[in-house]
């Protein structure tokens, strides 16, 4: 889940806005993207919920049995 955690910092950064302050915008904890750096699984719900935040779409890579961002 490298390649998540990589497109989640880079929405952030692009839109000048902190993990924590993500996290806590979708309703969960601010330290859970401490989480995912450290290698927590987002669930699909979450990821769901930050594609919604940051206005992108969602590519599911079936291949790998992973999900993550994807900018549109």
């Amino acid at each position: 889940y490298v390649v998540f955690y990589e497109q989640f910092i880079k929405l952030c950064n692009e839109r000048d806005v902190k993990p924590s302050v993500v996290a806590e915008a979708i309703g969960l904890n601010k330290s859970t993207a401490t989480g995912w750096k450290r290698g927590t699984i987002p669930t699909d719900i979450t990821i769901q919920k930050l594609a919604d935040y940051f206005g992108v779409e969602i590519e599911e890579h079936t291949s790998e049995l992973q999900s993550h961002l994807n900018l549109v």
